[in-house]
């Protein structure tokens, strides 16, 4: 409306400015909503490679990382690493905010160890099997395991989805409902693989819990999908014997 315009540009030039800034703030508030929302839809539709006009590179195909580990197929995902530049747009907080929760004494220490303590839970479970890796893509796997996968996947997950949460509900809470939808979001690499990702969600949804950092969480992310490649079947065993 042209005069309620008018009435607010005389307002903010009046010694008391407050009628103007509530008026801009809830024109302004629903505008944000849908283009944060619409920018949230993208990313997701990013994620699952639903968008069309991307040529995501095939780097590997069906390849072994050894001779107990199931074949896979490795891309660089240049769709998903657009991730982190979308949800900035959302969040301005999404790479570092004050810590949601204080860790507690020895409390990274305990963190860190629940790394390899994870992997050998899968591996009881049956899922893994000790396997020594040094392949010759190693270079290109960390490449693509940092800025298409840990970093992309962390700015949805911890940066957007645990923050939001956070600020919504207790965040433990929130810790455990993002953990599942990270686990859920893994369900094409069935049961044991949704379980394994949830309980690893758990530990990076700690880690940015503690630190407020997202590099911390891609930090512990890539770190265990490293330490998995270089000592475990990866992605999984095999249970095809020759």
């Amino acid at each position: 409306d042209p005069l309620r315009q008018k009435q607010c540009i005389v307002s903010c030039r009046s010694p008391n400015p407050l009628p103007c800034s509530l008026v801009e703030y809830f024109m302004t508030t629903p505008s944000r909503t849908i283009t944060e929302l619409l920018l949230l839809i993208s990313g997701i539709l990013l994620f699952l490679h639903y968008l069309p006009g991307f040529h995501n590179l095939k780097y590997l195909d069906k390849v072994q990382a050894g001779s107990l580990s199931a074949p896979f197929t490795m891309y660089f995902n240049f769709d998903k690493a657009l991730l982190p530049l979308i949800l900035l747009c959302c969040i301005p907080a999404l790479f570092t905010r004050k810590p949601v929760v204080n860790a507690p004494p020895h409390g990274w220490a305990l963190l860190i160890a629940a790394i390899p303590a994870l992997l050998w839970l899968a591996t009881k479970l049956g899922g893994l099997a000790v396997e020594l890796h040094f392949p010759n893509w190693l270079p290109a796997f960390i490449f693509a395991n940092i800025f298409f996968v840990s970093l992309a996947e962390e700015a949805l997950f911890r940066g957007y989805i645990q923050q939001k949460l956070s600020q919504w509900m207790n965040p433990y809470f929130a810790l455990i409902m993002t953990s599942l939808l990270f686990g859920i979001a893994h369900f094409a690499g069935g049961s044991l693989i949704v379980i394994f990702a949830t309980l690893a969600g758990l530990i990076y949804g700690i880690a940015w819990m503690w630190s407020g950092r997202l590099w911390v969480a891609v930090a512990f992310h890539f770190s265990l999908n490293l330490i998995h490649l270089l000592f475990f079947t990866y992605p999984i065993k095999s249970f095809i014997t020759n």
